[in-house]
């Protein structure tokens, strides 16, 4: 439990520093809903589609669009593992 709470406050508090992202703290789940709206914008890039598109070929990140939930402009993030 306190493996995943120190990887939790990490990944919010380094998302919090990126420009354009803005990360409340998850509750009890292994997900973070970020607001990547922002960094969308910032990139010219038209929605988090296009966002966690980029992020996939150009920085290896992994992504998934929270369009896919019903909350766009976010992106899905796991710090399971």
């Amino acid at each position: 439990r306190l493996v995943f709470k120190a990887r939790h406050d990490k990944l919010v508090k380094d998302l919090n520093q990126i420009p354009g992202i803005e990360c409340a703290a998850g509750d009890g789940t292994f997900y973070l809903f970020p607001n990547v709206q922002g960094m969308a914008e910032r990139l010219g890039l038209k929605d988090d589609l296009a966002l966690a598109e980029k992020l996939g070929q150009q920085a290896l990140v992994a992504i998934v669009p929270a369009t896919a939930f019903g909350t766009p402009g976010r992106g899905r993030l796991s710090f399971a593992t």
